[in-house]
């Protein structure tokens, strides 16, 4: 009897031994975060009996996310209670034989309380929560070239019958439309073009007992709005529709604060009364479309455009109004002279596509004696009238030109028109501050160049044909030691009384070092 009774005990705690680890313990694996393409999965497993095990290998190129979410009651009392959750990493494109879609991929577990049968029903659709969503959907609206960011909550879109592991796709029929998930939400982001909006938000969910064929899936999908033109004030003011790009300056730059002015990139979309900006994070390239984010809104007022924020990117309500347009040219497309008040402050910019105003921050100098890239320009002559010419920095050291000069550094701003004459005295009755400004191998750089009284410190002119140019002088520290690839930003800014319709001069030049 003892024998037995040993027998017996020694065999239970055996068994005991014997259970399953996550009977007794908890672990939660984070998933792993990968940069790819539009399409999202997420795994989510939890164990409910010793049988229960799910597998999933996780693909290059894609992002992750997880969600827990549960579509039956709590258990009750009598029920077996939840073991520790695992969440794995997993990835899946599925493709309709007439359309592809870009999806975001969950697979959650929900409590399991029957014994697996040959019986084993698909999921359904909670007809109720479907019909929430696509209220919810109505609610968006799609304006051709302005991007959009929605967000959905699908949880207890699908529900089985069984209780099983649930794999759940949420797709858009539209590659340049992603899909993805954060704080259990689902979000639409991309920017509608004519004739390539999308028309359906797909949803479908399988579970583990019917194969991974398409015939196991269970779909239902979402009408999305249709897209109107966002031109509807077409004709009104020639800025309504496009993005624009524009140069600004400030001390302050990414982050940072400097003894010198920086110039950068920003953009503007005006459309459908509603206003998007977005401003540069470096010196040498503009905002990409995705960057833009409403900050307000727009009305017209006769020729003007008027622009408010409502995230205070602005100290004040904006009047955009445009002076000139540039003339038809082969080398760049439409762009603007456009005054802009802020308060009883004005600043006038040239607006344009993205590739021209990279063009102004892109320039190169140094390699060469003299070398500068000439930049397109609208020059106000006292005539009042605006001509096309150019504008355009070079700094070199003396030595370049005539190994006989000085061993120092000097720099020039060349301004010129292609058909009118640009004289000293003309400039500097309408500028009156030259700003050059960059990093050294020892600290700042900041040319010298502002006179006694404030004025830039030389101005002289040469003879161009039967015309003539001007050029801003600047001079360096005998202790400037300049760095090779380091971007210089170089500013001529008007007199106050001349910015409601004389362009501030800005640019950024990188100085190379032929040495180097």
């Amino acid at each position: 009897m003892k024998k037995r009774l040993c027998f017996l005990v020694v065999s239970g705690c055996g068994a005991f031994a014997l259970l399953p680890p996550w009977l007794a313990s908890e672990e939660v694996n984070a998933p792993r975060l990968i940069g790819g393409d539009s399409l999202l999965s997420v795994k989510q497993t939890a164990a409910v009996g010793a049988q229960t095990a799910v597998n999933a290998q996780p693909t290059q190129n894609r992002t992750s996310s997880t969600t827990l979410i549960k579509s039956k009651a709590e258990p009750t009392l009598s029920e077996v209670s939840f073991p520790a959750a695992t969440f794995e990493s997993q990835t899946d494109r599925f493709e309709d034989p007439a359309e592809k879609f870009y999806s975001d991929t969950e697979t959650l577990i929900v409590a399991d309380d029957k014994e697996r049968a040959d019986r084993n029903q698909k999921p359904q659709v909670n007809s109720a929560v479907q019909q929430s969503i696509q209220h919810e959907i109505n609610q968006w609206s799609f304006t051709e070239n302005s991007p959009i960011n929605y967000s959905i909550d699908v949880t207890g879109l699908f529900e089985d019958p069984d209780g099983d592991l649930l794999t759940t796709q949420i797709a858009v029929n539209h590659p340049k439309f992603s899909v993805s998930n954060l704080g259990g939400r689902t979000s639409v982001q991309g920017t509608p073009k004519v004739g390539e909006a999308p028309t359906q938000l797909i949803a479908r969910a399988k579970d583990d007992y019917h194969g991974s064929e398409e015939n196991a899936w269970v779909s239902t999908s979402f009408s999305l709005p249709s897209m109107s033109s966002g031109l509807e004030e077409d004709g009104l003011h020639p800025l309504i529709g496009e993005t624009w790009y524009r140069l600004e300056t400030n001390h302050q730059f990414a982050g940072k604060t400097y003894n010198y002015e920086k110039v950068y990139c920003e953009a503007f979309k005006f459309i459908n009364d509603e206003v998007f900006f977005a401003s540069s994070s470096n010196l040498t390239t503009c905002p990409n479309e995705h960057d833009l984010r409403k900050v307000g809104g727009y009305h017209v007022d006769g020729n003007t455009l008027v622009v408010s924020s409502n995230q205070s990117i602005f100290d004040t309500d904006m009047r955009w109004k445009i002076l000139e347009t540039y003339p038809s040219h082969p080398t760049f497309t439409t762009a603007h002279v456009t005054q802009v008040k802020m308060g009883s402050e004005y600043e006038t910019y040239t607006v344009a596509s993205k590739a021209q105003i990279e063009q102004r921050i892109n320039t190169v100098t140094g390699l060469e004696a003299l070398q500068l890239t000439p930049l397109n320009y609208m020059y106000l002559a006292n005539d009042g009238h605006y001509y096309l010419g150019w504008y355009g920095m070079h700094i070199s050291n003396y030595q370049l030109g005539n190994p006989a000069w000085p061993d120092e550094m000097d720099g020039d701003l060349n301004v010129q028109s292609y058909n009118t004459t640009v004289v000293c005295e003309d400039l500097l009755s309408k500028f009156d501050h030259y700003s050059v400004g960059g990093q050294g191998v020892y600290g700042d750089i900041i040319g010298q160049t502002i006179g006694e009284n404030f004025e830039p410190i030389e101005c002289g002119e040469q003879p161009l044909g039967h015309l003539q140019y001007s050029y801003f002088d600047v001079d360096f520290l005998g202790f400037d030691e300049f760095k090779h690839g380091e971007v210089f930003s170089i500013i001529l800014r008007p007199k106050k009384e001349w910015r409601h319709k004389v362009e501030e001069i800005k640019l950024n030049v990188r100085y190379l070092d032929p040495n180097a």
